[in-house]
């Protein structure tokens, strides 16, 4: 899975969610353009996604291994992309 799936699933499951649907929407246009996203931005995207409950329906719909998809490719780009 890549970022840009990983943001399209949390936008999905975040509309009664303002300012995570904002941000993490933002995220997904710059990531589609080709652009780089602050690290800062991303850590606040997967945190505020877990601590809103954002992935318990992703996990009900899509099951436990989307979840961890959707974990891994924030890590990865944490952590070895091109981010800022």
């Amino acid at each position: 899975m890549t970022l840009t799936d990983a943001t399209r699933m949390i936008c999905a499951e975040a509309s009664a969610l303002p300012d995570l649907m904002r941000t993490t929407s933002h995220v997904y246009k710059e990531l589609s353009a080709g652009r780089q996203v602050p690290r800062a931005t991303l850590r606040w995207v997967i945190r505020e996604a877990g601590l809103q409950g954002v992935f318990k329906p992703i996990r009900r719909t899509h099951g436990a291994d989307a979840v961890k998809d959707i974990i891994l490719a924030f890590e990865y780009e944490l952590n070895f992309g091109l981010v800022r």
